[in-house]
């Protein structure tokens, strides 16, 4: 592919929505009959003009080159980054491989609040792929397989084999401390209310994903108490239905930040469901 060779080609990335704009001077293999490349570009395409929602319908008569296969920098892309942009598009992830061999697998780019959520997924079928994300410089990241924070989010150096997933989380504060409150003990057979405090570094906490789990003392959390809340601000509140044939004795309410990792707990105690939280009910009579 040799599209747009100079930088003389204008499109709609540089123009005003619904202009069409050639070059004939410029040549594309790609193209039909070899003719000039067209870029035929209307902004909020699908929506009324004045909406708030950027939406955009771009046409072309060539192809695009394959991953990889075309300069970062060259004009094609440059230009068609540039378009994208307009549109409101979100810019994909700055992904460099060993080699400058394009990556075997998909990237996601994902957002939750003010939480970008960076994903790659490794073709089934790859070979071990070195590679080198670069993420915000002043972001806090986490890396949510291992649980640990990222110490340098602009050249996350590291290796993934065929099938892996790999997923990080970029926050534009610290989080300090996750707390849970419960009582101290709980009837089976009735509710266990609690709440959830999540607090960051000099301001409050945007969205995060909390998931809560109740588990015996010294054992794994029980998967039919599990859940999972949205914290907004800082704050949630929920609640565990208890059983009546849940075992008496100590237990402990698990709380984890699925964005960060970072875990708050609380111990309390099960008793036995008492005859006077049994509610009586009448015999039938006829």
């Amino acid at each position: 592919l040799d599209a747009f060779p100079n930088d003389t080609c204008e499109t709609a990335a540089h123009a005003p929505a619904g202009q069409l704009y050639s070059d004939a001077a410029v040549r594309s293999q790609a193209s039909p009959n070899n003719q000039a490349p067209l870029w035929l570009s209307r902004a909020n395409a699908y929506t009324d003009a004045n909406a708030p929602s950027k939406k955009a319908m771009l046409l072309l008569n060539h192809t695009l080159p394959k991953a990889g296969t075309a300069p970062h920098d060259s004009p094609l892309l440059t230009r068609l980054r540039g378009f994208l942009a307009q549109a409101g598009c979100t810019p994909a992830l700055k992904l460099q491989m060993k080699g400058g061999r394009p990556f075997q697998g998909e990237r996601f780019r994902f957002t939750l609040g003010e939480t970008t959520l960076a994903a790659l997924l490794a073709a089934p079928g790859a070979t071990r792929q070195s590679y080198t994300l670069a993420l915000p410089e002043n972001a806090v990241v986490h890396d949510l397989q291992t649980g640990k924070r990222v110490r340098k989010p602009k050249k996350i150096d590291a290796k993934i084999k065929a099938g892996e997933i790999h997923l990080y989380a970029a926050l534009p504060y610290e989080i300090s401390a996750l707390k849970i409150a419960a009582p101290n003990t709980a009837a089976a057979g009735r509710r266990l209310p609690f709440s959830i405090t999540l607090q960051a570094t000099g301001r409050l906490p945007g969205t995060h994903l909390i998931q809560v789990g109740l588990a015996p003392k010294n054992k794994a959390p029980l998967e039919h108490y599990t859940q999972t809340l949205l914290c907004r601000g800082g704050r949630a509140e929920a609640f565990v239905p208890l059983a009546l044939s849940e075992l008496p004795g100590p237990y402990e309410l698990i709380a984890r930040d699925l964005l960060t990792g970072i875990e708050g707990r609380q111990a309390l105690l099960i008793r036995p469901e008492t005859p006077s939280s049994t509610v009586q009910r009448p015999l039938y009579t006829p």
